[in-house]
């Protein structure tokens, strides 16, 4: 890693490096069939979600002067969020099931499915509802096929002005005019801060 986040705070430091542990090992886990080898890959996946999750609810009582900024930055933020309809493509579900959980402490409501059939027929289900989703977080690589674009496209046919979010370790690999579908990118992997703030901009880019 270089020290690429040796200028983080502590906490947020911590959040960055359990994200990124649990998306290599989510990778792995795509990567390798092998049962056993599964097995003990989706427990680190589960570990390191049940450790983000109290890294998240630790951090306001790590916080150092000169970093109330932030944390007010951040409230605002949330606040934008709050009560938000928020549907989640992601194949890897014990990552799904933390972002849900993240989701959920914003009183946020959230859907998360696991291939773009699933993700098509939400979108589609809530339009015919009257209940459309605020916001759509599309991870590109699921079910080991470029299911977020397409599934972009998809989107994008029913409803021109869906807000999508980019979900990927990859972005800088991304064509530019695959980009242009989105209204921002979460790029994995992502601290708390960083997931709220770009949510909070993909629904209102002044704030």
């Amino acid at each position: 890693m270089n020290g690429q986040y040796d200028d983080m705070p502590e906490m947020e430091k911590l959040d960055k490096l359990i994200s990124l542990i649990m998306s290599n090992v989510s990778n792995a886990r795509s990567i390798l069939n092998n049962s056993d080898v599964g097995t003990l890959l989706d427990d680190a996946v589960t570990a390191c979600s049940e450790a983000k999750e109290l890294a998240t609810k630790l951090l306001p009582s790590a916080e150092k002067p000169g970093q109330n900024a932030d944390k007010a930055e951040t409230s605002q933020y949330v606040k934008i969020l709050k009560g938000k309809k928020i549907l989640v493509l992601e194949d890897e579900i014990p990552i799904g099931e933390m972002l849900k959980n993240l989701l959920k402490k914003m009183e946020c409501k959230v859907t998360l499915t696991v291939n773009k059939d699933q993700t098509e027929e939400k979108y589609k289900q809530a339009i015919d509802g009257q209940e459309k989703f605020d916001i759509v977080i599309l991870d590109m690589i699921a079910s080991g096929a470029f299911d977020g674009v397409e599934c972009a496209e998809k989107l994008l046919a029913l409803d021109p002005n869906a807000v999508l979010v980019m979900s990927s370790g990859y972005t800088e690999s991304v064509a530019e005019d695959v980009k242009a579908q989105f209204k921002a990118v979460l790029q994995k992997p992502y601290t708390y801060a960083e997931l709220v703030k770009t949510l909070a901009k993909s629904i209102s880019p002044s704030s």
